[in-house]
């Protein structure tokens, strides 16, 4: 291939370029979650699984506000098959978490999963920093995802950017 670049269907893995993966934050991962190969989407992701209950963990960012804290939570709010909130019902439906350098939002909805129609539950995290948002995301069973609630929330705070 011309450029150095992998040839489509290449077993090499196209890397993002090198300020981004130089700039990848530093976290410390619970010794009971596997990591996963990241999606496209995703800068990473873990599972947690108990006998066939699994809940997924994940982090993504993307440049500016992403459409902003309500259309984030909205769109988290649907993937458990919850009603979309209006503007004012935002600071019920959210908390502050004290994260290295300020504070992020948290969100924890409960409901049925859009894709599987189970039972789920979904924490996440909205980190806006330096003109970027940080996605950090517990979903899935509500049984798993109660009992790493606590240590999904001190992954986030563990977070080094």
């Amino acid at each position: 291939t011309s450029g150095g670049l992998p040839a489509m269907g290449s077993d090499t893995p196209v890397v993002q370029d090198a300020a981004t993966a130089a700039s990848r934050p530093k976290w410390e991962v619970p010794a009971n979650w596997t990591e996963k190969p990241p999606t496209q989407m995703l800068l990473a992701k873990y599972s947690v699984a108990e006998g066939d209950t699994s809940a997924d963990i994940t982090i993504s960012f993307f440049p500016g506000e992403v459409g902003g804290v309500l259309a984030n939570v909205n769109r988290w709010r649907g993937m458990v098959g919850l009603p979309p909130l209006a503007t004012d019902g935002l600071d019920k439906a959210t908390e502050s978490l004290d994260v290295p350098g300020g504070k992020a939002i948290l969100v924890d909805v409960n409901g049925k999963s859009a894709k599987t129609g189970k039972e789920s539950r979904l924490i996440g995290v909205i980190w806006p920093r330096e003109g970027q948002t940080w996605f950090y995301k517990l979903a899935g069973d509500p049984s798993i995802v109660d009992k790493e609630n606590a240590a999904f929330r001190k992954f986030v705070q563990s977070v080094r950017y």
